[in-house]
C-alpha cells in the first residue's frame, strides 16, 4: 500500500539544496550591495578627496586595484546567479528580452568601476556625475523596493533584484511572474494525446458531467426533439458518447455531429460515437476552436473542458473569442453546454498550490476556472437554466502506488498535464526533485474513497471507468456545468 513516509524521505535532499542555494544566491546579493557601498566610498574620496589632502591615496595604483576589485563583483556575482536562475526553468525557452535584460545589468554594474578607475582621463566633471549615478543604482538594488519611479533603468535594476533577491524568495522552481510567459509555454501540452489519455483515464467527469449535460438539455428544451451537435474539443469522444447516448435515452434524436480537435482523434471518435451513430453523420477536423473559420449552426454546441488552452493563448480570450464563437455557431433556440472546473474544488486547491512551488510570483495564474468565466457572460450568452455543480473526483491510486514503487514516469506525466509544465526532459528523464514534492503535495489533498460520506461512497462505486475500492487514493474535483443560450 501507498505510504506518505516514502515522498516525505524521496524530497527532504531535493528541499535541503534548495533552501541551501537560495540562501546562497541572496548572501551574494546582500555582499553586491556591500560592494555598491564601498564604491560610493571610493566616489565620495573621488569627488571630495583632493580638497582634502588625500589625492596621493585616490590615485594610487592600490585605490585602483581595489575598484576594480570590488567593482567586478557583483557582475561576477550576478552572473553565476542568473546561471542558476535559468537552471531552474522548468521549461527552456530563449527569451530576447531576458537576455537583453541581463546583458544591461552587466554594463550597468561595470560601468561604475570602470568610471571610478580611471576618473582623472575622463574630466573631473565626471566626479559628481558618478556619485550621482552610483547612489540611483544602489537606491535601486534596496531588495525592499524601490526609490524610483518606472523607467528603462528601473526595469533593469529590476532584473537584478528578481534574479539575486526576489526569485530565490519563492520556493524550488519559482520562476518570474510573468503570466504571460506561462500561457504561451502552456500551450504545447494540450496537443499531447498519450498524456491527455493517461489523465482521462483517471478521471469520473465522461460519467458524471455527461449526465448533468443531459440533464440541462432536457430541462432547456421541452418540446424540440431534432438535434445537431458542435463537439469543441472532442478527443476520443468518451464524453461526447455518453451525452449522445443519454439524450437519446431522453427521447432526442441526434443528426449531424461535427467534432474539432487539434489533435487527430478521428478514428478513435468515429468507432466509440458509430455504435450509437452513422458514421456518415460524423465530421470530425483537426482545427482549434479559436482559429476556425465561420461555418453551420447547430443546435448544441458541447465543450467539455476545452476551453482552457485558448484562454491560455490569447488576452481577454473569454470576452473576445469563446463567448461570440459559441453564440456564432448556436442556430435560433441553440444551446450551449460549458464544463469546467472550480477553483473552489480540491484539485484547484492543488493545482494553485503547485502553481506557487513551479510559477514563483505568477502562481496566481492557474489558467481559466468556472468562476472566471460566469463572471465573463456580459451581454453575449445568458443562463438558459440553472448551472449544475458536480462533485468529480480523479483517481490517483496507481499513479502514487508506481511512484512509491520507484517509477514516477506515471506520475510525472499525469502531472504534466495537469499542470501544463514539463516534468519529463527530450532524453526521458523525470526531473525527480519535483515530481517528488508535487506528490507529496497531491497527497495532502486527496483522500481514501473510505473517508467519504455513505452517499459519495456508493455513487462512485458505480463508476464504470474507475472501478474504485476503499482504498482508492481520490483527488475531489468540482465542476460547473453551464447551460447557455443568446439572449
Amino acid at each position: 500500500m501507498f505510504s506518505p513516509g516514502t515522498l516525505r524521505s524521496r524530497s527532504i535532499s531535493a528541499s535541503s539544496l534548495a533552501r541551501a542555494a537560495s540562501s546562497l544566491v541572496r548572501a551574494s546579493y546582500v555582499f553586491c550591495i556591500a560592494c555598491q557601498v564601498v564604491l560610493l566610498i571610493f566616489a565620495l574620496f573621488a569627488l571630495w578627496g583632493t580638497r582634502l589632502g588625500f589625492a596621493a591615496i585616490l590615485l594610487s595604483p592600490v585605490q585602483r586595484a581595489s575598484v576594480i576589485l570590488f567593482g567586478a563583483v557583483p557582475p561576477f556575482l550576478f552572473v553565476v546567479a542568473d546561471y542558476f536562475h535559468e537552471s531552474r526553468m522548468r521549461v527552456p525557452v530563449f527569451d530576447p528580452v531576458h537576455m537583453a535584460q541581463s546583458v544591461f545589468v552587466m554594463v550597468l554594474l561595470l560601468l561604475a568601476p570602470v568610471m571610478l578607475a580611471f576618473r582623472l582621463a575622463l574630466g573631473p566633471a565626471v566626479s559628481s556625475s558618478l556619485l550621482a549615478y552610483l547612489l540611483v543604482v544602489f537606491l535601486a538594488e534596496i531588495p525592499t523596493g524601490t526609490l524610483l519611479p518606472y523607467d528603462p533603468l528601473h526595469s533593469i535594476i529590476d532584473r537584478l533584484r528578481q534574479i539575486m533577491w526576489e526569485e530565490w524568495s519563492q520556493p524550488l522552481g519559482g520562476r518570474e511572474g510573468d503570466a504571460g510567459y506561462w500561457r504561451a509555454t502552456r500551450a504545447s501540452s494540450y496537443v499531447d494525446p498519450s498524456a491527455l489519455a493517461l489523465f482521462q483515464s483517471s478521471l469520473s467527469c465522461p460519467e458524471l458531467d455527461s449526465a448533468a449535460a443531459v440533464d440541462s438539455a432536457a430541462a432547456f428544451w421541452q418540446s424540440r426533439r431534432e438535434l445537431t451537435i458542435f463537439d469543441i474539443g472532442g478527443g476520443e469522444g468518451d464524453f461526447t458518447k455518453q451525452v449522445i447516448a443519454g439524450l437519446q435515452s431522453r427521447g432526442f434524436n441526434v443528426g449531424a455531429i461535427l467534432a474539432i480537435d487539434p489533435v487527430d482523434w478521428a478514428k478513435g471518435y468515429r468507432m466509440k460515437l458509430g455504435e450509437l451513430v452513422s458514421p456518415a453523420q460524423i465530421t470530425f477536423r483537426q482545427e482549434r476552436f479559436e482559429e476556425m473559420v465561420l461555418g453551420p449552426k447547430f443546435s448544441l454546441v458541447l465543450a467539455s473542458h476545452s476551453l482552457y488552452a485558448p484562454c491560455d493563448m490569447h488576452r481577454n480570450a473569454i470576452a473576445d473569442v469563446i463567448l461570440p464563437r459559441l453564440r456564432d455557431y448556436m442556430d435560433p433556440g441553440g444551446l450551449a453546454i460549458v464544463i469546467l472546473g472550480s477553483a473552489r474544488g480540491a484539485a484547484y486547491a492543488f493545482k494553485a498550490e503547485a502553481a506557487e512551488l513551479l510559477y514563483g510570483n505568477a502562481a496566481g495564474d492557474i489558467g481559466l476556472t468556472a468562476e472566471t468565466f460566469r463572471h465573463g457572460f456580459g451581454g453575449i450568452l445568458r443562463p438558459a437554466v440553472d448551472e449544475h455543480c458536480v462533485d468529480d473526483v480523479i483517481d490517483v491510486s496507481s499513479l502514487l502506488e508506481a511512484f512509491g514503487s520507484g517509477n514516477p514516469s506515471p506520475l510525472a506525466r499525469w502531472l504534466s498535464y495537469f499542470l501544463r509544465v514539463e516534468l519529463i526532459d527530450s532524453a526521458g528523464e523525470v526531473r525527480t526533485d519535483l515530481v517528488e514534492d508535487l506528490a507529496e503535495l497531491l497527497y495532502r489533498h486527496c483522500c481514501r474513497l473510505e473517508e467519504l460520506c455513505e452517499n459519495h461512497i456508493a455513487r462512485y462505486r458505480l463508476l464504470k471507468r474507475l472501478a474504485l475500492n476503499g482504498n482508492s487514493i481520490l483527488l475531489p474535483h468540482k465542476v460547473i456545468v453551464f447551460a447557455l443560450t443568446p439572449p
